[in-house]
């Protein structure tokens, strides 16, 4: 049996315009997934795995002075923020943490 370790490096998807997301999946003994199997939400367990998966980004930005654009650089303090208060690139990026873990598991079979 071939275990497939470069799936755990990330894979990159498109999300909208120029803005892309590299995610790993989760490891299969998170609690993510335990809670989701029992039917809950342990909002520490997201946390975890958001925080986990989310390996970079390409393409946000932010308002910089004088009203231009500036690059909002990948970083902790940055992936937290993305976290708190962007529901629509949290829900993208569980959609594929979900498509990538099931990469890995069905990988990790052949």
């Amino acid at each position: 049996m071939k275990v497939n370790k470069s799936i755990v490096d990330g894979k990159w998807y498109d999300f909208e315009d120029d803005v892309k997301f590299k995610v790993r999946p989760i490891p299969t003994t998170s609690k993510f997934l335990f809670g989701v199997a029992e039917g809950k939400a342990d909002p520490e367990a997201i946390a975890g795995s958001f925080m986990h998966a989310l390996v970079d980004w390409k393409g946000l930005t932010t308002d910089g002075p004088n009203g231009t654009e500036v690059d909002f650089p990948f970083n902790d303090e940055n992936k937290q923020w993305v976290l708190d208060y962007c529901p629509q690139i949290v829900t993208f990026v569980f959609q594929k943490i979900v498509e990538v873990s099931n990469e890995a598991i069905a990988s990790s079979k052949k």
